[in-house]
């Protein structure tokens, strides 16, 4: 590889595995027998990959998510949106209602996306931590968004900017 891997996204349905590099690529394998490079413009910090839409995103230290659509001969990029003023730490996926997370490594900020085949739509950013997020993830069953931050805080998305807001509307 060019540069160590700063961020790591697999998929067992799909066998894809995606890398970013300190350098700013991000490399694509389809495990056993595809290899794919793609070249992103600033280090890549955060991969989430759907396997049903067949969409990758890419968070990166400029505050970008690109957005790559993911096919038998390669990807396509579809959009790129600046989500954060600066680095974007993690990104968390919720597949039933198509909402994309990023967390801010600087703001302590988290950006709500709803997404579709076209691209992205912000719905709300959250101020969720004093610090930098570390790590968002979300529970599909309870519907809940979990993120930890390097203020030594916990944070449940239901209690916290969530609890009330019909995502459904969107």
């Amino acid at each position: 590889m060019p540069s160590p891997a700063s961020s790591m996204e697999y998929n067992s349905e799909t066998r894809r595995l995606f890398m970013g590099m300190d350098n700013g690529s991000i490399s694509e394998f389809q495990v056993a027998d595809d290899f794919n490079k793609m070249k992103g413009s600033a280090w890549c910090t955060a991969i989430q990959f759907d396997s049903q839409s067949k969409h990758a995103f890419i968070g990166d230290y400029s505050g970008q998510i690109t957005m790559l659509k993911i096919d038998e001969s390669g990807y396509k990029p579809v959009t790129t949106l600046k989500a954060h003023a600066g680095s974007i730490r993690c990104l968390t996926w919720d597949p039933e209602r198509k909402l994309l997370f990023s967390g801010g490594f600087y703001s302590g900020q988290i950006t709500m996306l709803k997404i579709d085949e076209s691209g992205y739509k912000p719905v709300t950013t959250l101020k969720a931590h004093a610090g930098s997020i570390r790590c968002l993830t979300w529970d599909p069953e309870r519907k809940l968004l979990f993120s930890g931050g390097f203020d030594q805080m916990g944070w449940r998305g239901l209690h916290y900017g969530l609890l009330g807001y019909d995502i459904q509307k969107d």
